[in-house]
């Protein structure tokens, strides 16, 4: 009959030949059919393949002969079910052993698919895994992630599957239980533990702590050193898990350890307190807590910084008050010399610097460079109220650190344009000299602050303009060979002489050119002293030490803008058109 019809064709239901003997169990039959031909993959009208019909039915021979085939074991029928699931239900364990020993001889290497303990366990189908460990399935085969069936039912919340396999004796590793503190599941982890007390160790059972303190479960810490963690064990870095908790400000984990009898005095190998490491979370509720149990707000960790130190340089200013008013050392010094009030100012901190004003901490006090507080909020790169509360405060507008700087050349240098306005209205000395001679004016040509150059230069009334530091300089050569245009235009403008020499006799023109600044030196060559306007005309045939003029200056040098200074200035001495 077979040499007459299709032997892949199918009936109303979708049936080949193929799917109507595995069904019954014709075994021979069957093996006349592939070697004819028989489609292996053909489906019903459910889904399944021959190999699905067989399994269902209990028909271990076919199964076997089937896989011998070929066939997939891992095909899905319209219910998204594979062969082994179809045998869950049969009393006989024959089928679930020959395929458990077919996907065994396959190998985890050749596996592209979960195996069917590792499905059962994702689909949380406990009846399933439970006749696959009847049938001989290891439980702790892994897949080529090196993940055991336990793992995929504990990362699926399903308590069902993970208690079979447990009861199986799967074992319970780190992977595992940090999977369960990843998902914060409390009773999952509680089945763990249940399962494997003694069998853990307490690096495992430590790392997994330190996991669950790190993400804030709380519960789940709780259970972890119920179960048998160590809650004062230290890390490699020296933390506990109390110390991560206050670094990290989670509260309520820290509530858990501290009712665990976790120790509060520990600090890490640095000296850092869990105070210190509060404070710098910013966390006001453990600050409260450490403070009330008695922990010491003068400890001094890393640079000797006390809490306060800490508060103030992270802009804590609830903190800040919650330390003073536990007895904190307002004027505590570190090992640079600064003060919670050098740490506000430096980064211009106005709340926690306002706190700490409020109860008349020492202005003057210096830090190693020999700077106060002022010094620090006039240099800062972030604008605010800093320097004015200060000096309200009587902070010294003029006092010189050990390079004889005041804060108004820190403030000058930094371009801080509101801070030179508040020391120049607090009556900062404008025409101090550090130790090089050079003054606030000098800092602010000298770096290209053309706003701070301009509240300098009308604050001393044009006195002071052409004032030279050690290198005989003056603002106009520190703005000129900087290439600072803006400020050349301001300083010209306020009467600085164009032909000052400095000590290896060079212009202003001449430190233009030698920076290659164009522009810089298009404005000193094109300054006409006209009514009301003094400082004289640049002289373009000026020698220097070394016997050159600006021209030469240029044409020693091999750049395009060196080129095109020599043309600018030859323009203007009429050598070129």
């Amino acid at each position: 009959m077979l040499n007459h019809v299709d032997v892949n064709a199918v009936n109303s239901l979708q049936e080949s030949l193929l799917h109507v003997a595995a069904e019954h169990g014709h075994l021979s039959l069957l093996g006349l059919l592939l070697r004819r031909g028989a489609r292996l993959e053909l489906r019903d009208q459910e889904g399944r393949t021959p190999l699905h019909r067989a399994a269902n039915r209990d028909h271990g021979e076919v199964v076997r002969a089937l896989m011998k085939a070929g066939a997939c074991l891992y095909t899905l029928d319209a219910q998204r079910k594979n062969p082994v699931h179809l045998t869950a239900t049969n009393e006989d364990l024959d089928c679930a052993r020959a395929l458990l020993m077919e996907e065994r001889g396959r190998g985890v290497e050749d596996q592209t698919e979960p195996t069917f303990l590792h499905r059962a366990a994702q689909e949380d189908d406990q009846s399933l895994a439970r006749k696959l460990l009847q049938a001989g399935a290891a439980v702790d085969v892994r897949t080529r992630q090196d993940k055991t069936a336990l793992f995929y039912a504990v990362s699926g919340n399903n308590e069902r599957t993970a208690g079979v396999l447990l009861e199986a004796g799967a074992a319970v590793d780190q992977v595992v239980l940090n999977e369960a503190v990843n998902l914060n599941n409390g009773s999952m982890l509680q089945l763990l533990l249940a399962h494997s007390r003694g069998a853990l160790s307490p690096e495992a059972m430590g790392s997994t702590l330190f996991s669950a303190v790190k993400q804030n479960c709380h519960a789940v810490v709780d259970i972890l050193i119920d179960g048998g963690a160590d809650v004062n064990m230290c890390d490699q870095q020296g933390y506990t898990p109390l110390l991560l908790a206050a670094e990290l400000g989670h509260t309520d984990t820290f509530r858990v350890l501290a009712g665990k009898n976790a120790k509060l005095d520990v600090s890490l190998p640095n000296l850092t307190t869990a105070l210190h490491l509060a404070v710098r979370s910013g966390s006001e509720l453990l600050v409260q807590a450490l403070l009330a149990k008695g922990l010491d707000p003068n400890a001094t960790g890393p640079k000797a910084y006390t809490p306060l130190h800490l508060a103030a340089l992270h802009s804590h200013p609830a903190l800040v008050e919650m330390l003073l008013k536990a007895e904190a050392q307002a004027n505590a010094v570190a090992q640079d010399g600064s003060t919670p009030l050098h740490l506000a100012s430096r980064r211009g901190h106005a709340d926690a610097l306002n706190r700490l004003l409020q109860v008349k901490v020492h202005t003057e006090i210096r830090d190693r460079q020999g700077r106060t507080a002022l010094h620090w909020a006039a240099s800062t790169q972030t604008e605010g109220p800093a320097v004015d509360m200060l000096l309200s405060a009587g902070a010294n507008p003029d006092a010189a650190d050990k390079q004889k700087k005041t804060p108004l050349h820190l403030a000058a240098a930094a371009g801080q344009t509101e801070a030179v306005a508040a020391l120049l209205t607090h009556k900062a000395r404008v025409r101090a000299k550090d130790m090089h001679g050079s003054t606030p004016l000098h800092y602010a040509a000298g770096r290209g602050h053309d706003e701070a150059v301009k509240l300098l230069l009308s604050a001393q009334k044009k006195h002071g303009v052409d004032q030279r530091n050690t290198w005989r300089k003056t603002p106009l050569h520190t703005a000129a060979e900087k290439g600072h245009t803006e400020a050349v235009a301001s300083l010209l403008r306020a009467g600085a002489k164009v032909n000052t020499l400095d000590n290896c006799k060079d212009t202003p023109l001449h430190c233009a050119v030698r920076a290659g600044s164009r522009d810089a030196v298009r404005e000193l060559v094109s300054w006409e002293p006209g009514k009301g306007r003094q400082g004289g005309k640049a002289d373009l045939q000026a020698v220097n030490n070394v016997g050159k003029t600006p021209l030469q200056v240029a044409e020693s040098e091999d750049t395009q803008e060196h080129r095109d200074i020599v043309a600018i200035i030859k323009r203007k001495m009429v050598l070129i058109k």
